[in-house]
């Protein structure tokens, strides 16, 4: 509201006489580059799915702090050389020049610290793991992620979840949700559940990808969702789920992040699920049919 009764002030401003309008012109521009800049944070949120519209409007906004800084520049060499012409609009022309400077360079710190996150994050895409966490009731142990990601304590973001993991920068989140397989679901049943459970949360899932790996012994099908419309947020997002069963337990191993960091989930993901194993062989799984034909011999 005050970037717009600025620039409304300003312009009421150009039709008085023997005032420098270059100068004028230079604050309103940059008023209005401010104010977009001030919509690309917002949109950038809002429209995290689809970062091609806070592109958009960055530039806009980037291309009115430059033009700002030329017709400043311009209006005070008019000024110092026709200085008995004008009485009004040097001040103006000044705050112009400074303002514009200070913008530029935030923005060019803020645009340098962007890309330096975007190429060298990718490198380390994957997670290092030194140390392991076993889950003995549920029959299986799985990596834990070594810093920077942190485990959090349980509820926070997933209720259900034994244990969760989270990623500052950009923000990953890894889950585990297991159970004592009680009413002898298959993985397919899971599946259904899982999706049932991802559409009552949210108006729009799509299928982004889906894969078959085998981790431990156990058969998993890794299938990604991408998903909008969830309740209390525009954001869309990645989610991301490893799903087994065997006679004994179900697995569901949930990942998520913004959509715009899908690539980057995806590789941490494998990662950790690569460290997968159980305890003891299932009756049901690979290791467990295979002890079983060996005692049988």
């Amino acid at each position: 509201m005050l970037l717009t009764a600025g620039i409304v002030k300003l312009s009421t401003m150009l039709r008085r006489p023997r005032v420098n309008s270059l100068c004028i012109l230079a604050l309103m521009v940059l008023l209005g580059g401010w104010m977009i800049m001030v919509l690309t944070g917002i949109l950038s949120k809002e429209f995290s799915g689809y970062p091609i519209v806070g592109a958009v409007f960055g530039l806009t906004g980037v291309a009115a702090l430059v033009a700002a800084l030329v017709l400043s520049i311009a209006g005070l060499v008019r000024d110092r050389a026709r200085y008995n012409e004008f009485i009004q609009g040097k001040g103006q022309g000044v705050t112009a020049l400074i303002l514009s400077i200070l913008l530029l360079t935030v923005t060019g710190l803020a645009i340098g610290y962007g890309w330096t996150a975007w190429w060298v994050f990718p490198k380390k895409a994957g997670l290092e793991i030194t140390d392991t966490e076993e889950f003995e009731d549920l029959n299986f142990r799985i990596g834990k992620p070594d810093y920077p990601w942190v485990r959090m304590s349980k509820g926070t973001a997933a209720k259900d979840a034994q244990a969760l993991y989270y990623h500052a920068k950009p923000e990953l989140f890894m889950s585990v949700v297991a159970e004592v397989n009680e009413l002898g679901m298959s993985r397919n049943d899971l599946q259904s559940v899982a999706l049932a459970r991802l559409k009552s949360v949210s108006s729009s899932v799509e299928e982004a990808y889906r894969e078959s790996h085998v981790l431990g012994g156990v058969s998993f099908v890794r299938v990604a969702y991408k998903i909008s419309g969830m309740k209390g947020t525009r954001e869309s997002f990645c989610y991301e789920q490893w799903l087994a069963c065997t006679s004994r337990h179900a697995y569901q191993f949930n990942c998520w992040s913004a959509l715009s960091s899908m690539d980057q989930l995806r590789g941490a993901s494998k990662a950790w699920m690569d460290t997968f194993a159980l305890l003891e062989p299932a009756p049901d799984s690979m290791e467990g049919v295979k002890l079983q034909n060996e005692n049988s011999r």
